[in-house]
């Protein structure tokens, strides 16, 4: 277990690259949104999670299983985040649905 917790860090490190309040924003990791199936609504969340160190991102949908998954790996990693993050929708304005097995948006 100790072993597997050493082994997101170094991933979580890596990814983060040592962000610090002068450093530019971290884009945005773009497999946040992965394809994981659903087969009801109720699996969805609607969220602006931008990954372990980076800023808010617009609204996107994934599973609640998923989502827990990355802000779990996140909890191990300790990151300086810019004070400056804008220019995001929330994602309180959408809510996340379950169509054709994938979790997608709507405006509410």
């Amino acid at each position: 277990m100790a072993s597997i917790r050493w082994a997101l860090l170094a991933v979580c490190l890596a990814a983060c690259g040592g962000a610090t309040a002068n450093s530019a924003p971290p884009a945005p990791s773009p497999d946040l949104g992965e394809a994981s199936p659903c087969t009801q609504d109720a699996e969805c969340v609607a969220t602006n999670f931008g990954g372990c160190c980076g800023c808010p991102r617009d609204p996107y949908a994934i599973t609640t299983a998923a989502l827990k998954k990355h802000e779990n790996q996140c909890a191990v990693v300790d990151c300086t985040m810019a004070t400056s993050c804008e220019g995001f929708e929330e994602a309180k304005l959408f809510r996340a649905v379950c169509r054709g097995g994938k979790c997608a948006l709507e405006k509410k």
